[in-house]
């Protein structure tokens, strides 16, 4: 049986919008039939907001997460990122310590091996950072399953934050602090952010706001990241996602990673 392909024909100005946003009206007529049917939604959609970055109330136990990480510091704990082995968790591991160095958190990081331990945080992770002497451990893009885990890193006496964002078992890790967009308790806006994204919301409100050269280049180091891992772990690009990747690719282009990698 032959596919009968039908064009969606959605009534709008397609020639006062193309030149309004100087786009193809094709692109436009792509843009209406996906939703964005005014020119205020096609202008918010077309935007790049960098404060929108920056915005993170309503994401389950953020507070938490970041008072604990302000306590790590303030009592010197020797701390541990768990990360996962994919672009995601690589990126959202980077994230945590670049902040963490600028924070004056003493942490180290473990990136599970695929084979060895499989995915995300498990008691041989567990046991391992007892054995190194590691007082607290950070999650990001796992965790959110590591019920067992946290429960013997409890009895350890080993502080747990889980930030994840991957969807929500039935029952959640006994963490002292569990940040997911996906929570029930969630009121945050998108829950469709990766991992390092969940990360980058995690330790921007600690970081404050760039003062100076350095500072405002590890926040471009950081948002570049979770660009990265937003393409990476195929999140849909709407909303602040859309946003965050423009914002990488708008740095790819000028040539400003080519400088942060050397």
């Amino acid at each position: 049986m032959k596919k009968k392909w039908t064009l969606k024909r959605i009534p709008a100005d397609y020639e006062t919008l193309s030149r309004e946003f100087l786009l193809d009206p094709v692109a436009i007529r792509v843009l209406v039939n996906r939703g964005y049917d005014t020119e205020e939604k096609i202008r918010e959609f077309l935007s790049m907001e960098e404060a929108v970055f920056e915005k993170a109330e309503g994401l389950p136990d953020l507070e938490k997460a970041r008072e604990e990480i302000l306590r790590f510091r303030d009592e010197k704990k020797k701390v541990r990122v768990i990360g996962d082995y994919d672009i995601d968790g690589v990126c959202a591991t980077a994230i945590l310590l670049k902040a963490f160095a600028a924070l004056g958190v003493d942490a180290d990081y473990v990136i599970p091996h695929r084979v060895l331990d499989g995915y995300g945080l498990n008691t041989n992770l567990i046991e391992q950072a007892k054995e190194n002497g590691i007082e607290a451990i950070i999650t990001c893009d796992n965790g959110i399953a590591a019920f067992e885990a946290v429960e013997l890193a409890n009895s350890y006496g080993i502080t747990v934050v889980v930030t994840d964002h991957h969807e929500v078992p039935e029952i959640i890790p006994n963490a002292v602090a569990v940040v997911d967009p996906k929570r029930k308790e969630n009121a945050y806006a998108n829950r469709e952010i990766c991992g390092a994204y969940v990360a980058y919301k995690v330790v921007c409100g600690l970081l404050g706001e760039p003062s100076g050269e350095e500072e405002r280049r590890l926040r471009t180091e950081l948002r570049i990241l979770a660009g990265f891992a937003t393409v990476g772990d195929v999140m849909p690009l709407n909303a602040e996602n859309r946003s965050i990747v423009k914002f990488c690719l708008s740095h790819l282009w000028t040539g400003s990673i080519r400088d942060w990698m050397r």
